[in-house]
């Protein structure tokens, strides 16, 4: 739900995040979306954190749990702490996205 408020009301680059989980296939499977921060925390504990099984780049990742009026909270895949991001291309930062689907 969180990723398809996104893909209509926030921040342009936010949007563009939810909007490619949203669009993305992969071996068939349609139903892709971007995690919420508690589900982005899950995949960092479980798969970051263990020497970066998930081959992920040490930069933050956007979540789609609201955490301002533009943004949403990210989790920086160098360390796994989360913070509020208000807008990437206000602040200068890369923020990355990483689909997920219910299995």
């Amino acid at each position: 739900m969180n990723t398809d408020i996104i893909a209509n009301h926030m921040c342009s680059q936010l949007t563009d995040a939810a909007r490619q989980c949203e669009q993305y296939v992969s071996n068939s499977y349609e139903d892709w979306f971007l995690p919420s921060i508690n589900e982005l925390e899950l995949i960092w504990n479980r798969l970051g954190a263990s020497g970066n099984l998930g081959n992920f780049v040490g930069s933050p990742y956007w979540s789609s749990t609201p955490g301002t009026d533009q943004g949403a909270w990210a989790i920086n895949f160098n360390d796994g702490s989360s913070s509020p991001v208000l807008r990437a291309d206000q602040s200068g930062a890369t923020v990355r996205i990483r689909a997920v689907r219910s299995f």
